[in-house]
């Protein structure tokens, strides 16, 4: 009866604590902002975890509930700067002419329309691709990109 007791007590604590951390503005957030685009989030603090990674292409900002799959991270944004950068950077990869530069090319464009259109979906879905495809570049390709847009992009 005693053991009981002290579970219901426990829930019954327990359910106070969640119900009453729920009534604050407790948030958390992250940003990050890259060549070609920017991102930020704030998350609830109610388990769920604030993330944002900037690739060498790509912004991902999203709150990942702890056990949840599939989360939908929120959309990024190019201002004007990054809008040039994306279409630098797209002739550039064109130029290259090769079927991955191409298809990062592509990806670049598809990137900056899902933007353009508020398409979170497309975006994420190019992002997806492009990175991929820019990890399979040679050490002397990223290289070259590397030198390339710290001269040609803006900061």
């Amino acid at each position: 009866m005693k053991t009981l007791i002290a579970i219901i007590t426990l829930l019954v604590g327990t359910v106070g604590i969640v119900l009453t951390r729920s009534n604050f503005e407790d948030h958390r957030s992250c940003s990050c902002a890259g060549a070609l685009c920017s991102c930020d989030v704030t998350c609830l603090d109610n388990g769920e975890i604030p993330t944002c990674t900037c690739a060498a292409l790509t912004c991902i900002c999203k709150c990942s509930p702890k056990d949840a799959n599939n989360v939908r991270p929120s959309l990024p944004t190019m201002n004007a700067d990054q809008l040039g950068n994306s279409v630098k950077s797209e002739a550039y990869f064109r130029n290259l002419n090769t079927p991955n530069t191409t298809i990062i090319a592509d990806g670049i464009k598809g990137l900056r329309e899902a933007i353009q259109s508020g398409d979170p979906d497309r975006y994420y879905s190019v992002a997806v691709k492009v990175e991929e495809v820019f990890s399979k570049l040679t050490s002397s390709q990223v290289s070259a990109w590397d030198a390339w847009s710290s001269g040609n992009l803006k900061k």
